[in-house]
């Protein structure tokens, strides 16, 4: 399971889209955040 620091989600590496298979190596947003993120920028 993933969890995202800034805002303490968590995610199953299976249920992602797109699914990942291995840890990310370098850092990860969680898709709530990816999704407020685009919005305000």
């Amino acid at each position: 399971m993933l969890l995202y620091n800034q805002c303490q989600h968590g995610w199953h590496m299976a249920c992602l889209i797109p699914l990942l298979l291995t840890l990310p190596s370098q850092d990860w947003i969680c898709l709530y955040c990816k999704k407020i993120e685009d919005f305000f920028y």
